[in-house]
Order: C-alpha cells, then structure tokens, then sequence
C-alpha cells in the first residue's frame, strides 16, 4: 500500500496515481481506470477515498514495479462567475523498492 491522504474530500474528488511515465490508476467517484500493466493489481477503494484515504492499493508486485510513483488530485480554481481551470496538484510522492 503507496499511503496518501486528503483533508477535504467529496463525491466528486477525482484523484491520479502516476509514475513519471505512465499514469497507474485514476478515481472519480465510481469511475475508475487502470493503466497498462497494472489491470486487476490496483486500486483506490471508492470507500476509503470517501474518508480521505487515497493511499494505492498495488498487489501482485513484479519487480518492473519499482518506480516513484506520486498522487494528485484535481483542483478546480474559479476566475470570474463562469469560467473555470482545472489542474492536477501533487500530493504524495512515494519510491517503491521490489526485491
């Protein structure tokens, strides 16, 4: 388990997983997508998530799965009354060693 937490949280909180290569697992409420070679290993329990937990759930380990791997989420930022931005900030970087 990759450990990453977030204070605020609602049913919209979409969070990313991510190597600097590849994104590994991706939550938005029910929705969810794993990245290539990652299939049925990884998750972000929708549950868990609804309490702030965002910590990966990576099982299976190869050793190919030694990475950096860091958690974002998605932060809207509002300019004006119409328009909005949307970018993911980083919130918890976490180097995996597979032996």
């Amino acid at each position: 388990v990759l450990p990453c937490e977030l204070k605020n949280v609602d049913a919209e909180t979409h969070i990313r997983w991510r190597t600097e290569s590849e994104i590994v697992f991706e939550r938005k409420g029910e929705s969810f997508i794993s990245g290539e070679g990652y299939k049925d290993r990884v998750d972000v329990p929708e549950e868990e998530l609804r309490k702030g937990n965002c910590s990966l759930v990576l099982r299976n380990l190869t050793l190919n799965d030694k990475n950096v791997y860091t958690c974002f989420y998605k932060v809207k930022f509002y300019k004006r009354d119409t328009h909005f931005n949307t970018v993911f900030k980083d919130i918890s970087r976490v180097s995996l060693s597979v032996r």
